[in-house]
């Protein structure tokens, strides 16, 4: 069989399928739209929209318990209904054509209770009220769009308790538009698989319809469903090692700031930006201790917390955000500020792999021996660091070749192999540089630094004194 037709088809049944999973489809809104018949894998559904379309196909045929429709509405189709330009500003002018073109989109009234509309920023120069007369300038940047759907995917989509899917319906509206959507799409399947310890419950697809073309009318347009995926890795999504700077949320608007309105954002985020580089110092140290295998250091709240609220610290920068991205009036132009969606999703993303790791961690109990050996070559594989493992399991080895001279009093590691000849020291005539090699080289088991006990099991805990010192080594290894 054709690796293609192979490939189609399998995606195919993976959609058909995934049945009773709560459903999202997100769908740019363009111009009037007629209403014609659409073919979902030979269903045939007579609708406006493609969605809502799809809407159906999810509800009747694959028993979906919830199913919304998004419409992505950009504020350069509202010119036509304002008289004036505040009214794009107006929250009562943007809920009327808000529920006016539910109505005139949405044939199906029971489908009408779940559908909502994002209203999003546009750019580019129109007319106002549909006339010749009068011209108005829309100014924003294509990332500050991106952010406004990504955010209001957040939102929107819990994928705490089960799978969901999500389908981004590409077939009407302007192509950066969609553009946008995709990407946002892109970003919440990266922040999934991050937050979910790399196991995304996100199924995400795009959606297109056969072209409906004003002159010519088909019987039926099909619509092709493809699935969308992105892959994640571990790895920092913050190469800056400036925390102070990374963590002002101010930093990554690029366009339209005044010096007098970034002091006053950075006065208004000190709290939010303290949690954030708090959380980037935790996920640095964190995320070295895994990557450059020293477990034995994640079992230290005092190395690492991992008890912040990453939840709250990613809604309260998400809030700040939201309220930047509003176009404000200058005579006839409507401007919005700029902001860097590859940096700011960086934090998201930041914020997503601390939570990931967490959840990785969690079944963590006390620092043995044994609890080390078995719980983190399935993390390791689990992050495609398997050569971890091979060094991880030679370290172990090594200490268990002690286990004779293990007692049940802690001990430092130098002194079980070495013996206590001279009275030597603990912290041996090693220098600094080399005592931080070892650490990295022999799986954070240094043995000027490491004490070790036989209490049934082996136990393993680091000098007191030496903890500031790890901690220092974990945020530059």
């Amino acid at each position: 069989m054709n690796n293609d037709l192979f490939n189609k088809i399998t995606i195919d049944i993976r959609f058909s399928m995934s049945v009773n999973l709560h459903t999202h489809i997100y769908q740019v809104l363009g111009a009037q739209y007629r209403k014609v018949k659409f073919s979902v894998y030979d269903r045939i559904y007579s609708a406006k929209l493609s969605s809502e379309a799809l809407y159906r196909h999810c509800k009747n045929k694959l028993n979906s318990p919830s199913v919304k429709i998004h419409l992505i509405y950009p504020m350069s189709l509202a010119l036509k209904r304002a008289v004036k330009i505040s009214d794009l500003l107006s929250e009562e002018f943007i809920d009327k054509v808000v529920l006016e073109k539910i109505e005139e989109n949405i044939l199906g009234e029971n489908v009408r209770r779940d559908v909502d509309i994002l209203f999003i920023n546009s750019f580019g120069t129109y007319m106002l009220g549909g006339t010749k007369e009068r011209k108005v300038h829309l100014e924003c940047a294509p990332g500050t769009i991106i952010l406004q759907i990504l955010f209001d995917m957040i939102k929107r989509i819990n994928v705490n308790k089960s799978e969901v899917k999500v389908i981004a319906d590409i077939s009407t509206g302007y192509n950066v538009y969609n553009v946008a959507l995709l990407n946002a799409l892109r970003a919440l399947i990266v922040r999934n698989k991050l937050n979910n310890a790399f196991e995304g419950n996100i199924r995400a697809y795009y959606a297109v319809s056969e072209p409906i073309l004003g002159r010519v009318e088909a019987e039926k347009y099909k619509v092709y469903i493809d699935e969308y995926d992105v892959k994640a890795f571990f790895e920092l999504p913050i190469r800056e090692r400036n925390l102070d700077n990374i963590s002002k949320l101010e930093n990554y608007i690029n366009g339209g700031l005044t010096p007098e309105r970034k002091r006053t954002y950075a006065q208004q985020n000190l709290e939010i930006n303290r949690k954030l580089k708090s959380l980037l110092f935790n996920l640095i140290r964190a995320f070295n201790a895994i990557k450059y295998n020293t477990p034995l250091a994640l079992y230290y709240p005092e190395i690492l917390n991992l008890n912040l609220n990453y939840k709250q610290i990613e809604k309260d920068i998400m809030n700040f955000y939201q309220k930047t991205f509003k176009m404000k009036t200058h005579n006839n132009t409507l401007k919005s500020l700029k902001h860097n969606d590859k940096r700011i999703i960086n934090i998201l993303y930041s914020i997503a792999l601390y939570e990931g790791i967490t959840k990785l961690l969690s079944k963590l109990e006390k620092p043995t021996l044994n609890e080390i050996k078995e719980a983190f070559p399935k993390i390791y594989s689990k992050l495609k660091l398997d050569l971890n493992t091979k060094f991880l399991k030679r370290d172990i080895r090594e200490i268990k070749s002690y286990s004779e001279k293990i007692s049940n009093k802690w001990k430092v590691y130098d002194k079980i192999k070495h013996g206590e000849k001279q009275d030597r020291p603990i912290k041996s005539k090693k220098i600094t540089s080399d005592i931080k090699r070892n650490f990295f080289a022999h799986s954070g088991f240094e043995e000027t630094i490491l004490e070790i006990r036989k209490n049934k099991q082996i136990e393993l805990r680091y000098r007191k004194d030496k903890i500031n010192e790890i901690k220092k080594w974990l945020l530059n290894p």
